[in-house]
């Protein structure tokens, strides 16, 4: 059997379809261990370089020149119980119906800021604002949805800050943001040989030797549905660049208090390259130029391919009161425009013979159908001594998925709560640390899962607007998850 993958020179045919962010949809929802300490509540308080990503306006607030580096680590739990599939036929699928399909992952965080004078200030920020990635395996009973994924942004991200007055900041940052993105998902290749076989018995000379082989391969391949050993499958990994901005403002409202509010824009990502796959190669004496007729009839062979996805706009509302000397509280209210993935269609040049219904399929359609969202963080810290800072935080966060009918097997995505807690220790003048832990506790939720790309049932395959590249099978899982992180961060003054 040869190996190919689907290769494609940009981001995101993934870009909402897994996670280990730990963000609801596909945000990497940490870039700072101070702030991830208070629960991601503390963008106004602008303590160090790493409010380039929480609101640019902070830069001004820093005193000379600073840099500040983060490692968050992810440790999830995902678990995948009691799924189940159906072919369109009816058959159940054979697999593994349990799975953990969450890795742990790492994430390094720069930042660099420099105050030119009293109004006036730069930096640079390399982050990651998304992220996400699971696997089932290869044998999953819902292996014909998409059965691998891998999503990995980083943002360069260098910004300005002003003083408009003693009291007002603003600040502004470009946002070039570079994806890299995989795939792989499997095509039930037994139905589609079945019906070729059938066709060519049908045409064969009657009571001949070439239309019993014929008949009898059909009655094998037929057999065969949804157990696997006619099953192909493709792979897609690629990277791109997209462009967009963040803007934010701060505003002194008191000695005491501080209000702020934040913009990120959308990025538009353009995925284009080559298609190909990894087809069974069954034997040749029970399952005739089975590999021919699935590349050169059925039309799975290397093709061009294309995909448009945007990653969401975001917006937040912040505010910092220092209740005494040694008492501050922070909160944080942020909006995320996750509506704007509703669909992406995979483009595939080559045409492509479905099971249902009989004719040529252009692309292959993934409907989350996702919903915009609100998070709400709440946090405080507390001067226990000059050199150690105690923080702590509290989230909720809703997810963008509205039901288990739009949940996608490779998006265990639910409702999530935060509890952190962290510290921040002044080794000297210019040297601080932080260590932030997290809890994040995701409600149980469950997927009714479909190849139908935006259809809800076989009845509705046929339509033109949901005829698609797809094995059309149903599916059923339920998820238990939650995740723990931990991050570390160094900021230096000079």
């Amino acid at each position: 059997m040869n190996k190919h993958a689907l290769r494609v020179t940009t981001l995101l045919v993934t870009a909402a379809l897994a996670q280990y962010a730990h963000a609801s949809g596909f945000q990497f929802s940490s870039q700072s261990a101070a702030s991830q300490a208070t629960a991601n509540s503390s963008a106004a308080e602008a303590a160090d370089a790493s409010t380039i990503s929480y609101n640019p306006a902070g830069l001004s607030y820093l005193d000379g020149t600073q840099f500040s580096g983060t490692l968050t680590v992810v440790v999830p739990t995902v678990e995948a119980k009691n799924a189940t599939g159906r072919t369109l036929s009816g058959n159940a699928i054979a697999g593994r119906a349990n799975d953990k399909i969450g890795d742990a992952a790492a994430a390094p965080h720069t930042y660099f800021s420099s105050r030119v004078n009293d109004r006036f200030a730069y930096g640079m920020g390399i982050y990651v604002p998304f992220g996400s990635g699971t696997e089932y395996e290869k044998d999953s009973v819902l292996r014909y949805n998409v059965n691998q994924t891998h999503l990995a942004v980083i943002a360069l991200n260098p910004a300005v800050s002003f003083k408009l007055t003693p009291k007002l900041s603003v600040g502004f940052g470009v946002v070039a943001q570079h994806a890299e993105a995989e795939l792989r998902q499997y095509a039930n290749f037994a139905a589609s040989l079945a019906r070729v076989y059938q066709l060519q018995a049908a045409a064969a000379p009657a009571g001949s030797a070439q239309q019993a082989a014929l008949g009898a391969a059909a009655m094998r391949a037929i057999a065969q549905d949804g157990k696997g050993p006619l099953d192909g499958f493709a792979e897609i990994s690629g990277d791109d660049w997209g462009v967009g901005f963040n803007f934010g403002m701060l505003l002194d409202v008191s000695d005491n208090t501080r209000v702020g509010f934040n913009y990120r824009s959308k990025v538009k990502h353009e995925l284009a390259g080559t298609a190909d796959w990894t087809l069974p190669s069954p034997s040749a004496t029970e399952y005739p130029s089975a590999v021919s007729i699935i590349e050169s009839s059925l039309g799975y062979r290397d093709s061009a391919a294309s995909v448009k996805v945007t990653t969401p706009e975001s917006y937040s509302l912040h505010i910092m009161h220092k209740f005494s000397p040694v008492l501050r509280m922070y909160a944080d209210i942020s909006r995320t425009n996750h509506s704007s993935f509703t669909s992406a269609d995979v483009k595939y040049a080559i045409p492509k013979t479905t099971i249902n219904p009989a004719q040529a399929a252009t692309f292959t359609r993934l409907n989350p159908n996702w919903k915009d969202t609100t998070k709400v963080a709440i946090g405080g810290s507390y001067q226990l001594s000059d050199p150690l800072q105690l923080r702590f935080g509290i989230a909720h966060d809703k997810s963008p998925v509205p039901s288990a009918n739009d949940r996608l097997s490779t998006l265990p995505d639910s409702d999530r709560s935060w509890l952190s807690f962290g510290a921040k220790y002044a080794m000297s003048k210019s040297l601080v640390v932080d260590a932030a832990y997290s809890y994040i506790s995701i409600k149980d939720a469950s997927a009714n899962v479909n190849g139908y790309c935006g259809g809800t049932s076989p009845a509705t395959a046929p339509a033109t607007a949901v005829n698609c590249v797809s094995s059309y099978t149903t599916g059923t899982v339920n998820f238990e998850s939650s995740a723990h992180l931990v991050g570390i961060q160094a900021s230096y003054r000079f």
